[in-house]
């Protein structure tokens, strides 16, 4: 009987276990996040020399990350960094490269074709935008970088303690402008100066359906086992 007892705490031990750890892998895989502007960065590439020709900034999305595992070795790598000297996330460039792809049909009527990487070309490189990123810099994928990239034209929060209106605001900009500020009664309030809803936090802060599934799939399984464990000792008892 004592047996059976340890053999039952130990079931329950074990499968607890596994669920703690479901959760956390399930959780860890969606570890990507996405921009909701796109800032497009044209570069010319003359030798190993580069140089910027544009910059621009449009609604989209780019994932990034927190930290740059994903793609170690694999790809070049954009760092974003803020007025503060503090990294704001890590991003891919899979195709950092002057590639130029064409198709012709030649004499004999068939298609030919192919791709040429020419020494010198332009470049264009789609990163997250951050309101408060002033410098991307650019890695090859063995962790040597290449390039430093200006990008403070496009920011609107420099992080100077000061509130500067109108560039800055309670939504762009938190950390220089804290308070809201509502708008005089004479202006009419539109969707971009309204104030962002406070993101909850709490229990339900870094919920995951997926871990959620995994621990009722656990808990079916320790009722399963401790129904079959009482039918043994029934069985014995009879």
């Amino acid at each position: 009987m004592r047996t059976k007892i340890k053999k039952t705490i130990i079931l329950f031990v074990i499968l607890f276990i596994f669920l703690i750890v479901a959760n956390k892998l399930a959780m860890a895989s969606d570890v990507g996040k996405k921009s909701e502007k796109v800032i497009n960065i044209g570069i010319e590439k003359t030798g190993n020399n580069y140089s910027v020709k544009g910059i621009d900034v449009e609604f989209g999305e780019v994932s990034y990350y927190d930290n740059y595992k994903t793609f170690k070795n694999l790809y070049y790598t954009g760092t974003l960094i803020s007025y503060k000297n503090q990294i704001l996330g890590y991003f891919s460039i899979p195709n950092f490269t002057t590639k130029i792809c064409f198709d012709t049909i030649g004499s004999n009527g068939k298609m030919t074709g192919g791709c040429k990487f020419p020494e010198n070309g332009n470049i264009v490189i789609a990163a997250p935008y951050f309101p408060n990123a002033k410098q991307i810099d650019i890695y090859s994928p063995d962790g040597k970088k290449i390039l430093s990239i200006d990008v403070s034209s496009k920011a609107t929060c420099n992080e100077n303690g000061k509130c500067d209106k109108p560039m800055e605001t309670f939504n762009n900009c938190r950390v220089d402008c804290p308070t809201y500020e509502p708008i005089k009664p004479a202006t009419t309030i539109t969707d971009q100066n309204k104030p962002e809803p406070k993101k909850t936090t709490g229990l339900m802060s870094g919920f995951s359906w997926r871990g959620l599934g995994i621990i009722l799939g656990g808990l079916i399984l320790i009722c399963l086992a401790v129904i079959f464990l009482l039918k043994i000792k029934k069985d014995k008892q009879i």
